[in-house]
């Protein structure tokens, strides 16, 4: 019997002659924690393109407010400083995080309690509408703010 971490699950499930195989064929062989944070990296990865993409989906609906004037993935240094999405509206550049759960927004807020990102935990059962909400709630909050400066300076 094999208890190298690297067995794979295909290799354990097959018979091969008169062999049994090392684990019982419902069981799936063990993965190594290393090799399962890369699996779990990837699939959290994967995860948040996706919502990524259906933020800015939601953001391009007719029904989006008239200081919204388009939207963008963001870059690859705004990604590195922590934006997923970049809205261009009547006060300039509004930034968005993309979020799939309170842990991860929370997480996020002890790292970046400076920046004016809206944070927008999105759901896999959120439609676009219901996004188009969230992320509206969080950007007008900070837009009230650059609004409020401004006339300030005046």
């Amino acid at each position: 019997m094999r208890t190298d971490w690297n067995v794979q699950a295909s290799r354990t499930l097959d018979w091969v002659g008169s062999r049994k195989p090392a684990y019982h064929p419902s069981i799936v062989a063990p993965v190594h924690p290393r090799n399962l944070a890369q699996i779990l990296g990837k699939d959290a990865k994967k995860r948040g393109r996706t919502n990524e993409a259906r933020v800015i989906e939601a953001l391009a609906l007719p029904t989006r407010p008239p200081w919204m004037r388009s939207v963008r993935r963001a870059t690859k240094a705004e990604d590195h400083a922590g934006i997923d999405v970049v809205v261009e509206s009547d006060v300039g550049k509004l930034f968005v995080q993309v979020k799939s759960s309170r842990g991860g927004k929370a997480a996020f807020l002890e790292r970046r309690r400076t920046a004016r990102v809206a944070i927008v935990v999105v759901h896999v059962t959120d439609s676009p509408e219901a996004l188009l909400r969230k992320v509206v709630g969080e950007l007008a909050k900070i837009r009230a703010e650059y609004v409020k400066e401004r006339q300030g300076e005046r």
